[in-house]
């Protein structure tokens, strides 16, 4: 379907405590045991080093250091394993459901109506660019998938599927005061794609699309 025979629907916005976003994704289920910082144990120095400990988040920033110089990497948590990602630094992601792709979005922006700007929409809406870096795939078994801020805990996402609109979806907070979204989609082996940064009119940007395996479509 052409960009211009269909618009985009917001489904959330995703948003970091931090400048920048690290995020997991992955079925919901496993997101839900996501602990985030909140593992964290804390040493004897006198002002501790997230980083260094053995805290979800410290383990996923040590998987994208180890990445070379890619900005995604596989990350385990007690429930199986997720995919960490940064797509630009823009400060938050908007999600998206265009078609059957899901289109994370993160951006500066420069117009305040950037959500209604025609020119955007259709950014969202375009097929993956063929130079688009592959992260590889996420499995989502349980027909909910979770993008959910690394230092936060999934301790909310059950509720959160509980509490779903009509499209699906759900925004909610954390208990670490960021913001996650879950969305109902088709249970099978979804790719992800992350393109590079665009510069428009209405500001800087770059996308991750989040697509189900052609084989599996149909």
């Amino acid at each position: 379907m052409d960009a211009s025979e269909a618009r985009p629907t917001h489904l959330g916005s995703v948003v970091s405590i931090n400048s920048s976003i690290m995020m997991v994704l992955g079925d919901a289920e496993i997101a839900a045991t996501w602990q985030g910082t909140t593992n964290h144990v804390d040493s004897d120095d006198a002002v501790p080093d997230l980083e260094d400990g053995d805290s979800d988040w410290a383990q996923c920033l040590r998987a994208l250091l180890g990445a070379g110089g890619l900005p995604f990497a596989r990350v385990p948590c007690s429930g199986g394993e997720l995919l960490t990602i940064m797509i630009a630094s823009g400060g938050y992601v908007e999600v998206f459901r265009a078609g059957e792709r899901l289109v994370l979005v993160e951006a500066c922006w420069s117009e305040l109506g950037h959500l209604t700007d025609r020119d955007f929409l259709d950014y969202v809406s375009n097929p993956c660019s063929e130079d688009a870096t592959d992260a590889g795939f996420v499995e989502v078994q349980t027909g909910s998938i979770a993008f959910l801020p690394s230092p936060s805990s999934g301790t909310s996402i059950s509720g959160a599927l509980a509490n779903l609109v009509p499209d699906g979806s759900a925004q909610f907070s954390t208990e670490e005061c960021e913001t996650a979204v879950v969305v109902q989609l088709p249970a099978g082996r979804y790719r992800v794609r992350v393109e590079g940064e665009v510069k428009r009119a209405w500001g800087d940007g770059a996308r991750a699309v989040v697509e189900l395996e052609p084989a599996l479509q149909g």
